[in-house]
């Protein structure tokens, strides 16, 4: 038997009653069993709740990796339309300068001809004019020989200032022609620089959007 004693709250009624020890045991039984359930139930709420919070901060990591990773294709997208519209300038530029060189190099090649010709008259001038000198040295009063020297020295000179003016044009082309080759090569380099870029950005995007995919996938599969 075990004795069970019970306050109302008055203190002039309070008593006490004896139970049997299997409705004792019972009792202890239950409460014990309640606490249990209790401690249970919280710790399922604890867990339920330690779930949602780890939920809501996977949530919350996705959609800062979705704006990351879409600020990154933006930025990636933007390089790629500037490096692609700076190639295609490039392009541009250099069938500008393709079309410079070929007249330059057109310039060069009429100027050295026109060089080769007026010296080969200055040539045939002198030639012209010791084959007469010699002759006034045996006639130094023939009048048609002195003036026929006196003509070639003439057209010696002129054909010296031609020359020497020709010269000067085909320097001059020549000139142009190397620095208008130098640009042309500066733009290669420029384009195969840019050109690299720009497919490491393509490579970038690619990336991303392989990444984006697999998440993509790897969410649908969470939802099934």
């Amino acid at each position: 038997m075990t004795e069970k004693e019970f306050d109302s709250g008055n203190s002039l009624v309070s008593f006490t009653i004896t139970l049997p020890q299997k409705f004792a045991d019972e009792i202890t039984q239950r409460a014990t069993r309640r606490e249990i359930q209790a401690e249970e139930l919280l710790q399922r709420e604890i867990i339920r709740y330690m779930e949602r919070k780890e939920r809501m901060l996977n949530d919350i990591r996705k959609r800062e990796e979705t704006r990351t990773r879409e600020s990154k294709e933006k930025h990636i997208a933007q390089i790629s339309r500037y490096l692609e519209e700076s190639m295609n300038n490039i392009v541009k530029e250099r069938e500008r300068a393709e079309h410079k060189l070929y007249d330059f190099r057109n310039s060069v090649k009429v100027t050295e001809e026109q060089k080769k010709n007026f010296l080969c008259r200055q040539k045939e001038i002198e030639e012209e004019l010791k084959n007469l000198l010699d002759k006034i040295v045996e006639s130094p009063y023939d009048k048609t020989l002195v003036d026929k020297v006196n003509t070639l020295t003439e057209e010696l000179h002129a054909a010296k200032c031609f020359y020497a003016n020709i010269s000067s044009q085909y320097e001059d082309a020549l000139g142009c022609f190397l620095e208008q080759k130098s640009k042309l090569m500066e733009l290669d380099a420029d384009y195969h620089h840019l050109k690299g870029k720009y497919e490491f950005s393509l490579r970038r995007a690619a990336r991303l959007k392989e990444k984006k995919s697999a998440e993509e996938k790897e969410q649908e599969g969470e939802m099934k």
